[in-house]
């Protein structure tokens, strides 16, 4: 199994978590809820009794579930259930944990299996070496033995060879072997519900989660809608947030929040590295952001995420993320305007982004989605009636070219099962289907064939009409024309196509692209953007992952049904295979 070293007393005494995105997910899901409970309690008065479950506040100012070591009038001696750690905590940082905080603790104390210190007890170079190797890695595990510690073999497989921890330490005269025992396959980690030994310090850890983990993205599954503008990178990179009663307030208590915690939090991010989350102060305000790069001695880069903007900021202006900001949804979403041009794709101007920067003068834009993939939109300003369009004015401004975009309805699944057919698959997460209802085939299949003797006695599109967002007909590498949209360039010969019937995409030149006629826009494209239920929170895939549920899903047809959408316009679903006398759920083999 894929685990976490949490903590690291020794190669006979260390503490690991399960790295599985379900087990990932809880401990996450466990941090927030507790904070979130924690924010309106108080510090206990009466005295928590030496084995007791309480809650701590560790030193980066986020509660803990904990076991009571020993107590005194002034300080707790605890442990960290969920990360293997103990610490002195003082009386008005703890308190009774809320009895629905019951679940099994997070860490498993294990030994290495097959090796023994060199002479009697391991040495503080021996524990770091192991601490070494484990540190901010995700490792297999497997269970040798399940003795009074489960004895397991770690190995790494983040380089090119893998490396298994116990041979590298007597390979570097850190340990000697012993008589390995016998692999019992029926042995498994063991419960989490058992008494753990303390070690360590929860804080690495939660920096590692809240590296892996992503923030969950904005949800969008209407095509008009109000908005913002929170910031102008270029006509082809606009972050826009929701503009409506809700949103407003669900942003502003946020923001309050993290005001608030960051007056309060002691102490600042140490030992930053590049996908960290931290709250990062910018004009005088502190915000959510991720860590880009850094920059000078003490200068880092980072993207405030809900406003899309990326600055510099001192390490001194940045505070560790704590877990209570980690569920709430990103509140920006990133889009383009429909009609930019290649060069200003390939390389904008400050002139034509400023030009939009000066025609967006209002506070709020009614926002109309005309592609999903790529998300491009047109805006027009909710305080101006006779302005027609943010796209309009600059087509008058000679910024962008007078091209009329053209609609193309989505084909969608319902709540029902439908059968489908896989088309194009990124991992569990982002993958395209199409529904295989006996009209819609006979349609699409009519449609294919029109297109194809259309194409095949057309010229090729006008190079001067190329824009972000442009329908047309591309040639394939099998030399089948299909419906497609210009996605990005590279170059003046260069374009990249979207097949909007599949989910695939395709470098290609304008040669191959042929313009569109209004007959083949009427029917709706066929690939709907999916990602599997249970797999919504997940953003990075092993390869192995990938291409396991590559091979469950192709060449073969499902049944889906839709339970809820996440991100822009993808829908959550739940897969099965029918074909056998037993329905197989795609989710559960993963």
């Amino acid at each position: 199994v894929e685990i976490i070293v949490s903590e690291v007393k020794s190669p006979s005494s260390f503490f690991l978590q399960l790295a599985s995105p379900s087990s990932v997910e809880c401990l996450s899901m466990l941090s927030v809820e507790l904070n979130e409970a924690m924010s309106s309690c108080n510090a206990t008065t009466c005295t928590i009794d030496v084995g007791r479950i309480c809650a701590a506040k560790f030193s980066d100012d986020s509660w803990y579930r904990a076991r009571v070591i020993e107590a005194s009038s002034t300080r707790y001696l605890v442990y960290f259930v969920d990360f293997g750690n103990t610490d002195f905590v003082s009386c008005d940082r703890v308190a009774l944990c809320p009895e629905r905080f019951s679940q099994p603790a997070q860490a498993i104390e294990c030994c290495l299996d097959g090796i023994k210190p060199l002479s009697g007890q391991w040495t503080p170079q021996s524990t770091a070496l192991l601490k070494e190797l484990t540190s901010d890695k995700i490792l297999l595990a497997e269970v040798v033995s399940n003795d009074t510690l489960p004895s397991v073999d770690l190995v790494g497989t983040s380089s090119t060879v893998d490396v298994n921890l116990a041979a590298e330490l007597v390979a570097k005269g850190h340990a000697a072997v012993v008589t390995p025992c016998t692999l019992d396959d029926s042995k498994s980690l063991p419960s989490k519900t058992q008494n753990l030994l303390p070690v360590g310090k929860p804080i690495a850890v939660m920096k590692k989660l809240t590296h892996s983990l992503a923030i969950p993205p904005a949800t969008l599954s209407i095509e008009n809608f109000n908005v913002v503008v929170v910031h102008v990178q270029s006509l082809g990179e606009v972050y826009l947030q929701v503009y409506d009663t809700k949103a407003i307030e669900e942003a502003l208590d946020m923001m309050n929040k993290i005001t608030s915690y960051c007056s309060q939090a002691e102490g600042f991010v140490t030992d930053p590295t590049p996908g960290d989350l931290c709250l990062a102060e910018y004009q005088e305000e502190w915000f959510r952001a991720r860590l880009k790069e850094q920059v000078g001695t003490s200068e880092y880069k980072v993207t405030f995420f809900d406003y899309g903007n990326t600055e510099t900021v001192s390490s001194t202006a940045m505070k560790p993320f704590p877990p209570q900001f980690l569920s709430a949804p990103e509140q920006v979403i990133r889009c383009a305007l429909f009609g930019v041009s290649p060069q200003e794709v390939i390389e904008p101007t400050v002139s034509a982004t400023n030009c939009m920067k000066t025609v967006l003068t209002s506070d709020g834009y009614s926002c109309h989605v005309i592609s999903r993939h790529p998300l491009l939109v047109d805006l027009k300003p909710l305080s101006n009636p006779s302005c027609v369009s943010v796209r309009n004015e600059l087509i008058h401004s000679g910024i962008m070219a007078h091209i009329e975009p053209m609609s193309l309805k989505v084909d969608s699944l319902s709540t029902d099962s439908a059968v489908v057919l896989v088309t194009e698959v990124h991992s569990p997460a982002d993958f395209w289907l199409q529904c295989c209802d006996a009209d819609g085939v006979l349609q699409f299949k009519k449609l294919s064939e029109e297109l194809g003797i259309f194409c095949e006695n057309s010229a090729a599109v006008d190079v001067s009409t190329l824009v972000l967002g442009k329908l047309c007909c591309a040639r394939f590498s099998d030399g089948m024309w299909y419906r497609a949209r210009v996605v990005d360039f590279r170059g003046v010969q260069e374009v990249e196509v979207f097949f909007v019937d599949y989910g695939n995409s395709f470098w290609t030149t304008p040669s191959e692209l042929c313009p569109i006629k209004g007959s083949f826009v009427a029917f709706p494209c066929m690939a709907i953007h999916c990602c599997l239920v249970e797999f919504e929170e997940a953003h990075e895939f092993k390869r192995e992952v990938v291409n396991s549920f590559r091979g469950l899903v192709e060449n073969r047809h499902l049944v889906a049904r839709k339970v809820s959408t996440t991100g822009v316009f993808k829908s959550v679903v739940e897969l099965v295979d029918t074909s056998s006398a037993e329905d197989v759920y795609i989710h559960t083999l993963l």
